[in-house]
């Protein structure tokens, strides 16, 4: 089975290394562990992919492209949040995207943290399940 991690924490990062961080970093290894195909994407710095142990890790860079017209937008309100939402999840969606045009997903798991899987969800129709685990 395929499955991919959407998060905006890993402990690649260094600034990402919260209990979400750790359970990503467990989960995957014990998946690959067991003979399956693990792939975390996360926020990033940079765009790269890289192996952490045998997982491999989709960096993605937070583009601001369109932040500006979404903050003033009056529709979502302002100060509100929404471009710091939605555009970190368009930029998991469309790495994802991409990578399952390479090979296909079987199945994803989203944090719920900030909705990093909205946009995926509403993208594509691979199986998705929310970890829910904030009182956001």
């Amino acid at each position: 089975m395929r499955v991919a991690f959407l998060t905006t924490e890993y402990p690649t990062e260094d600034q990402f290394a919260g209990g979400l961080a750790s359970y990503l970093h467990r989960v995957a290894t014990a998946l690959v562990e067991g003979g399956h195909d693990a792939e975390v994407f996360t926020l990033s710095l940079r765009d790269e992919r890289i192996w952490d142990g045998s997982t491999l890790v989709h960096r993605v860079k937070r583009k601001t492209r369109f932040q500006s017209i979404l903050a003033k937008a009056s529709s979502l309100g302002r100060g509100a949040g929404h471009p710091d939402v939605i555009l970190p999840a368009w930029n998991l969606a469309a790495a994802l995207h991409r990578r399952h045009r390479e090979r296909p997903f079987d199945v994803i798991q989203a944090s719920n943290y900030r909705a990093c899987g909205i946009v995926a969800a509403l993208r594509h129709r691979i199986p998705m399940v929310t970890r829910v685990s904030s009182y956001e």
